[in-house]
């Protein structure tokens, strides 16, 4: 339901982009800046599809991975520190939880905006709690992020807090999320805050090429990927990819060789069998015209 909503808010957006650039050319008839045109539509997928969404306010994702804040006292950045503090708790150690913490006393809480809070609080946490991701999710959004902290090298684990009718101010609920991974899928699929993709853990050779945690040779995904450049060049003569070091080598050949080509007429990258997709490779294409 949720990606084909998404695809229907993309449809959407391109049709409105359309009409725009048709009323833009009744008073400008110059190139349109390639960056605006991008954040148009960007923003307007996001729009629609928030506008979609908007009457699904009695659903959760996962509830088996949601932890409610009760404290209803608190004020919504009070709640939503208190909520990864519940969400570090099951992934961490105790002296880990006790630096995170510590954080709320460098930092005056009511005097930020939600967002803004957020941005200081992953800068604090990439200072003292090296390891940990802040993520903020809203069912106003549905499985992309209102909210990500920007990636270093040094994180291992995506921490999540997860929030109901946040645009409400007397029905917003607060939820930690014990374990990301799984938020809007059960134990079979993997959910990856990244590039918003859901994959089966048995399958993350098909899983997007463009995500910062997949690495693009020997498909493993992760905080420890991709796999590091040794400077070892090593071609597989099966599946005709070359790998930055044996252990991507080797692992490749356990999980992707029989699954992911590539051409050795037009180097494209490609994974077979894929649903809706056969390879035609373009250099035989051309060559067979001539």
């Amino acid at each position: 339901m949720t990606q084909d909503l998404e695809n229907r808010s993309k449809a959407l957006a391109k049709e409105w982009i359309s009409k725009l650039e048709k009323e833009r050319l009744k008073v400008n008839s110059g190139p349109v800046d390639e960056f605006v045109a991008n954040q148009t539509l960007t923003m307007l997928e996001q729009l629609f599809f928030r506008y979609m969404t908007t009457n699904q306010t009695q659903e959760l994702p996962n509830n088996e991975v949601l932890i409610p804040i009760t404290h209803e006292v608190l004020s919504f950045n009070k709640k939503i520190f208190l909520a990864f503090c519940g969400a570090l708790s099951s992934v961490t150690p105790k002296e880990d939880l006790t630096s995170f913490t510590n954080l709320l006393d460098d930092i005056d809480v009511d005097s930020f905006s939600c967002l803004a809070f957020l941005e200081a609080l992953q800068k604090a946490a990439n200072l003292s709690c090296k390891k940990y991701r802040l993520f903020l999710f809203s069912n106003n959004n549905g499985r992309i992020p209102v909210f990500k902290g920007d990636r270093i090298a040094s994180h291992r684990f995506a921490l999540g807090v997860y929030v109901k009718n946040q645009f409400s101010q007397h029905m917003v609920e607060v939820y930690a999320v014990t374990n990301v991974s799984r938020l809007f899928h059960p134990k079979n699929k993997t959910f990856c805050p990244d590039c918003v993709a859901c994959f089966c853990k048995s399958s993350a050779y098909a899983h997007r090429k463009t995500c910062p945690l997949r690495c693009p040779n020997c498909c493993k995904y992760g905080y420890d990927y991709p796999c590091a450049d040794e400077k070892k060049h090593l071609l597989c003569i099966d599946c005709n990819r070359v790998f930055n070091n044996l252990q991507c080598f080797k692992t490749h050949q356990m999980i992707a060789c029989e699954k992911v080509k590539c051409c050795p007429n037009c180097n494209e990258t490609y994974v077979i069998r894929r649903p809706k997709y056969v390879h035609k490779c373009l250099v035989h294409v051309t060559t067979n015209k001539k």
